[in-house]
């Protein structure tokens, strides 16, 4: 019997690639983001809380506070709402305030104003609840802390947009994740495609490569 040693060593080699495939070969794993990126609302960081809140909070998909928000009042499922829209509002000092405008709502009743931060500063301008209540007209709420977290633990670090869940923490509470699109850098910097589709940096975040064999 004569044997095909040309069909012999092309058979070899297939089953050598199909066994380098099946244990990774030498392609080199996907650096991924190590944890969930946090940005926390403060005067130093008002330009990148401004933008996480305008996107994990915008009038079509609030953030949502199942059992209400204790520091600002409420105890009945509570949402809110920041704008991409400036808006002013005098504060109970008599100052003007300015900064991106919110709308919240629970049980019922509404609340609209301006929020600033350090941590978030909630000032109420407009308002159906009752005069004695945090969110009544004129009222300032502070809330700290005042964070959102992005999600991107396992987010491959190669700068392409992906969907995170997002929440966001006020005070003792913490809302319902919604989903938003961030992207992680090789380099380990988080940017956030915002509400008005721009992409902006937000953050940083550590870069690992994944390690394992076959």
């Amino acid at each position: 019997m004569s044997v095909n040693k040309k069909g012999l060593i092309a058979g070899s080699l297939v089953l050598s690639a199909a066994v380098l495939v099946a244990c990774g070969g030498d392609v080199a794993p996907t650096p991924v983001a190590a944890a969930a990126t946090v940005v926390a609302a403060s005067p130093a960081n008002a330009a990148a809380a401004t933008v996480v809140l305008q996107t994990v909070a915008t009038a079509t998909a609030p953030a949502t506070f199942s059992a209400g928000v204790p520091a600002l009042g409420t105890s009945a499922s509570t949402t809110l709402a920041v704008s991409t829209a400036t808006a002013t509002a005098t504060a109970p000092s008599g100052a003007t305030v300015s900064g991106p405008a919110f709308s919240l709502a629970s049980g019922g009743k509404t609340a609209s104003g301006v929020l600033t931060f350090g941590s978030c500063v909630f000032t109420v301008s407009a308002s159906t609840f009752e005069p004695a209540h945090p969110l009544a007209v004129g009222k300032q709420v502070t809330v700290t802390p005042c964070q959102a977290s992005l999600a991107t633990n396992g987010v491959t670090a190669d700068g392409a947009p992906k969907p995170v869940a997002s929440t966001l923490t006020l005070g003792s509470v913490t809302s319902v994740a919604n989903t938003v699109e961030a992207l992680v850098s090789p380099t380990g910097s988080v940017s956030l495609v915002s509400a008005t589709g721009a992409t902006v940096s937000v953050g940083t975040a550590v870069v690992v490569t994944p390690t394992g064999g076959g």
